[in-house]
Order: structure tokens, then sequence, then C-alpha cells
């Protein structure tokens, strides 16, 4: 199954840590995600160099559960290939407007 993504946004934090934002898109014009970070890649073999990592809650107990995530790499990696590009351009557009 071959996922569209669409409509992707992007609100930079410009700082030092590795998180470099915020990012929203549209799954199949049928599931909007909002509040998934993007974070700097470490690995070497990171084809972006930048990761998504996607939203969890704490919970009173301080178990951690997941709001929503890829269930699969090949999901993940669907989103990742059509997300990140356009992060990367987009972040790459708002570093020359501050220049």
């Amino acid at each position: 199954m071959r996922l569209e993504v669409s409509k992707v946004e992007f609100n930079p934090i410009f700082g030092d840590g590795g998180l470099r934002g915020f990012c929203a898109f549209v799954v199949d014009n049928q599931f909007q995600f909002r509040g998934v970070g993007v974070y700097t890649n470490r690995n070497p073999q990171s084809r972006f160099g930048y990761r998504l990592v996607f939203p969890t809650r704490k919970l009173r107990n301080g178990t951690s559960i997941n709001l929503f995530n890829p269930i699969g790499d090949e999901v993940r990696s669907q989103i990742e290939t059509q997300v990140l590009p356009k992060i990367i351009e987009l972040f790459q557009d708002l570093r020359d407007e501050r220049v």
C-alpha cells in the first residue's frame, strides 16, 4: 500500500539542541497529523539528516503512551521519504529569509 503525503507544514525552532521544529502533514487526504517533532539524526546512514518523532503523552503514573505513530518500518519510511525533503526545503527557505 502506497501512502500519499501532502500539505506539509513546518514550524522551525532555531537553537543548539537536536530539535529543529515541529511539522504537520496530511496522509491520503484523510488524516491530518500535527505535533510531529523534527530532530537532527546523528546516524551517518540517515538519508536526510533528520528524523521524525511522533508525539507521546506521559501519564500520572509515569508511563508514556504513543498518541499516534507508524506501525512498521515501511509506513515510517514512506512518510519520512515524502515529508523530510519538503521540511528540508522549507527549513532552508526560512534560513535564507533570516539572513
